[in-house]
């Protein structure tokens, strides 16, 4: 089933017109004995991962976690666990076994499997130290028109369904940096930055994959209601009272 999804991945454009690659690198018994992709502990067992690669360019890095973050959702689907990892993993170990073109860089690797049943130590410690069950509430993530009427409640604000979607979207550190206002059959779709998180400091802006993850998860929240979507990459330069807002994408529903 993983193979005839990749392969239909295979060459297809993200919103922003780039086809990132997404490879499929499985371990076998005598590998898993002498190759070590360290995860710094945080995965075990793993067999098979998707390796992520683009080149070093935020559209790309957007169009790549579109692309694995639809995938993630359809493995989910039907059991299959996943882990998104982009700082935690040696990328040394990893080049090892990826051929890459000039410019090119791994920027995700999602190891997947079947997930144990037991919660280990070091999940916990990763989760409660990233407060990953946690979410933002909606008045500080959603807006009316702009970002001076926070919306109080999701099921009146008209697109609940999106709303909920994007609210419970994976995030790099669960930073939760996609800002939303929605306007008249229209989403803008903004980034936050955060003051005292430096998303570059692997040499990429991890923020991107943030906005590449949140704007699958809008699409297909439109989808399941048989809506028609389409991305428009010039959008309003709402002012935000704090500053830092950067335009990323707008949704055009239909």
């Amino acid at each position: 089933m993983l193979n005839e999804i990749l392969a239909e991945k295979d060459g297809a454009e993200g919103p922003f017109s780039s086809s990132p690659r997404v490879l499929n690198l499985e371990l076998s018994d005598r590998e898993l004995d002498r190759i070590k992709i360290s995860t710094y502990g945080i995965i075990k067992g793993q067999r098979g991962f998707l390796v992520g690669v683009c080149r070093n360019d935020d559209k790309e890095l957007i169009d790549l976690a579109h692309k694995l973050e639809d995938i993630v959702l359809r493995l989910t689907a039907v059991g299959i666990g996943t882990c998104w990892l982009s700082g935690t993993f040696k990328r040394g170990d990893v080049m090892d076994r990826v051929e890459l073109s000039e410019g090119e860089i791994i920027a995700a690797l999602i190891p997947y499997g079947y997930p144990s049943e037991r919660k280990r130590l070091i999940e916990g410690l990763v989760t409660g130290s990233a407060q990953s069950h946690k979410r933002k509430p909606v008045d500080r993530l959603f807006f009316h028109g702009d970002f001076s009427r926070p919306v109080e409640d999701a099921e009146d604000s008209g697109f609940a369904d999106l709303i909920e979607s994007v609210r419970l979207a994976p995030s790099s550190m669960n930073k939760q940096p996609w800002r939303l206002v929605l306007d008249d059959g229209m989403v803008h779709l903004y980034l936050q930055r955060s003051a005292n998180y430096i998303s570059d400091r692997f040499g990429f802006d991890l923020h991107m994959l943030d906005m590449g993850i949140a704007m699958r998860h809008m699409e297909l929240a439109c989808e399941i209601h048989g809506q028609d979507v389409e991305w428009v990459l010039h959008g309003p330069d709402i002012a935000s009272a704090n500053g830092g807002m950067v335009h990323i994408a707008s949704l055009a529903i239909h």
